[in-house]
């Protein structure tokens, strides 16, 4: 069919050429969230496709007998949510978020994918935002839902991504819990906000799981807080409002992820009784660190540009995550008196959220 090649090279109608270019750039957005979803590395490559942006106008600007392409507008059309999305996937891409880069070209530096985002934020603001009415109420969505994909953007940048790194600086974790605290604020709003309640079905089918899984990992080793607080007032709404269980009953949600919110429930009902009360943080260790005795060797791997290990099992790709951020579901209790009984209710909760 030659998807992948822009209407214009087969000197094909402008309405075919938009129409493939809809569809090209809406398979890149399935494709992306598939492979961030299930662990794959993306099938679609970015360098495999010359296929351009769909034009920034209104559906009743073009019709199947035009024979010259509709002038594009500057302000506001029906297309701006999904220009906005792809503009997103190709920053994506440049991050290696979970999207196509070359094989030889390794995951960016830090620095240059804060500089991506950056670009990424003043592109949208020029081309789209500016012209945003949040009186209206689609248009209110759409930039609440740009924000919050430029924060996880923001977020994939400094992720743990299985490198030789440590996260242990307390500057990027706090970081890292600032952005995912922005991201499940935004995905509150959208959810639960009133006048944009009909399109809320769009981000219902979007978890975003690394800002839940690293807000979840911090809140069990930080001392009760303020903040804390919010961030547990955020994981209820949107544990909720995505029907986490459900999902896991439907083996979406996997066993490390359930086993995760129990550890975080019992912290929680700890601090309820000791404010003080935390668990050790337990972060991975640099080549050059001495290994601790009973921990495991790090392996030596190949640096992945997408930061995906290879054809992997949902459950496997969440075990893998956690393992980046330091999360080691029970390893605090190994050497807890109570730690056996502690285990077993834990995977009895386990077993219980999945039922």
């Amino acid at each position: 069919m030659g998807l992948h090649r822009d209407g214009t090279t087969f000197v094909l109608k402008p309405f075919d050429t938009e129409l493939r270019r809809r569809l090209w750039w809406h398979i890149c957005l399935l494709d992306m969230r598939s492979s961030e979803f299930h662990g794959y590395k993306p099938i679609v490559r970015g360098d495999v496709f010359d296929i351009k942006l769909p034009l920034n106008i209104n559906d009743s600007d073009i019709t199947p007998n035009m024979t010259e392409a509709p002038k594009e507008h500057e302000g506001y059309t029906q297309m701006k949510f999904c220009l906005k999305r792809c503009e997103m996937t190709k920053a994506g891409w440049k991050v290696g978020c979970a999207s196509p880069i070359s094989s030889s070209t390794a995951t960016v530096a830090r620095a240059d994918g804060e500089q991506i985002v950056q670009e990424l934020q003043s592109q949208l603001e020029e081309r789209y935002l500016r012209y945003f009415d949040e009186s209206v109420s689609f248009m209110l969505f759409t930039l609440k839902v740009t924000r919050l994909i430029v924060a996880r953007t923001g977020l994939m940048v400094d992720f743990p991504r299985k490198q030789k790194e440590a996260y242990t600086s307390t500057i990027i974790r706090d970081r890292l819990f600032s952005i995912s605290m922005e991201v499940l604020e935004l995905s509150r709003f959208i959810m639960t906000t009133s006048s944009i309640s009909k399109w809320t079905w769009h981000s219902k089918a979007h978890i975003h799981w690394h800002a839940v899984i690293f807000v979840r990992s911090e809140i069990c080793s930080r001392p009760a807080s303020a903040e804390c607080d919010r961030a547990w007032e955020f994981l209820n709404t949107v544990h909720n409002q995505w029907s986490m269980n459900e999902r896991g009953r439907r083996g979406n949600l996997s066993r490390p992820i359930q086993r995760l919110i129990v550890k975080a429930r019992y912290v929680r009902e700890m601090q309820q009784l000791d404010p003080g009360f935390h668990l050790a943080r337990r972060m991975a260790t640099p080549d050059t660190a001495p290994v601790q005795a009973g921990s495991s060797e790090l392996q030596q791997e190949t640096p992945d540009p997408y930061g995906i290990p290879g054809k992997v099992s949902p459950d496997e790709y969440m075990d893998w995550m956690l393992e980046d951020v330091g999360i080691d579901l029970y390893s605090e209790w190994r050497t807890d008196p109570a730690g056996a009984s502690i285990m077993i209710v834990i995977r009895k909760q386990t077993q219980l959220l999945a039922n």
